[in-house]
């Protein structure tokens, strides 16, 4: 572990992890060029243009402008993304905040939230659990900002503690394939306290990150600026972590093997098979 990474990554950060479910870097940890390169990779995917010759998995959306946009197993279709992806400085600090001896990305999304303030720019009120049934152990979401995020562009938000949850299979971003309405879900979940005023909100310069666990509430909400607002999320699991027998993964882990378009990026001891 670097000297700068003991630095940064203190007791105190673990200990907040591990009980409130998410933290926070605000500030960039990559290289600038790491991130325009990233962004320029966002572009051509978004475009349809896959340098890698590798299509992503899905695109939802790609023609409807007030829809966000998601592109799953986006930084399988583009060298910049798949760079950003392989940067150690994510796997050290999941490593650091999670205590695993290997960290490895299996999955990708790119989000594109457009602007105008519609609400079907909205991503609902969700645990990732509910839709990762096909993994056994320790998987979370590392959430990287390609373009500045705020509160007023839709940045994530989140609610602390909610990773000590009992399980649920409610929270789903989809209702009857149309977005939600975040405040009125909260209300349906019985959590009026936080409708407007969730615990964190991940506001981050481009190329500043924020971790979650699979178990914790998050959303975001309407992009009120000009600009869209874009973001990577990828998806990590730590050497516990084990796929299922003879459930369904859609695809998402059909390049796990592979470990250049599912790369490593932290290695202390082995990675156990997938």
């Amino acid at each position: 572990m670097s000297a700068v990474m003991e630095q940064m990554v203190t007791g105190r950060e673990k200990e907040r992890y591990q009980k409130e479910g998410y933290i926070i870097i605000p500030h960039a940890i990559f290289p600038g060029e790491v991130i325009a390169a990233a962004l320029q990779g966002a572009k051509r995917v978004l475009k349809g243009e896959y340098n890698t010759g590798y299509a992503p998995l899905c695109n939802w959306w790609p023609t409807d402008k007030k829809h966000v946009q998601k592109i799953d197993q986006a930084h399988l279709s583009d060298t910049g993304l798949l760079d950003l992806a392989s940067q150690s400085a994510l796997g050290e600090w999941a490593a650091e905040l999670t205590g695993a001896k290997t960290v490895q990305v299996w999955a990708s999304q790119l989000f594109v939230k457009p602007p105008g303030g519609e609400k079907l720019g909205n991503v609902g009120w969700h645990i990732d659990r509910d839709y990762w049934d096909f993994w056994e152990g320790d998987v979370f979401t590392v959430c990287v900002a390609l373009t500045e995020t705020t509160r007023e562009n839709g940045c994530l938000q989140l609610i602390k503690n909610t990773n000590q949850w009992g399980q649920s299979d409610q929270n789903r971003c989809f209702r009857d394939g149309t977005r939600q309405d975040v405040d009125q879900q909260l209300l349906e979940m019985g959590a009026a306290e936080f409708v407007a005023k969730p615990s964190a909100y991940a506001e981050l310069p481009a190329g500043g990150i924020s971790f979650h666990s699979k178990n914790t509430l998050h959303s975001s909400g309407e992009n009120n600026d000009t600009a869209p607002r874009i973001s990577l999320s990828l998806h990590l699991r730590t050497e516990e972590c084990r796929l299922k027998p003879d459930i369904n993964h859609y695809g998402t882990c059909a390049y796990l093997s592979d470990l250049k378009l599912s790369p490593i990026i932290y290695h202390h001891n082995h990675l156990s098979k997938p």
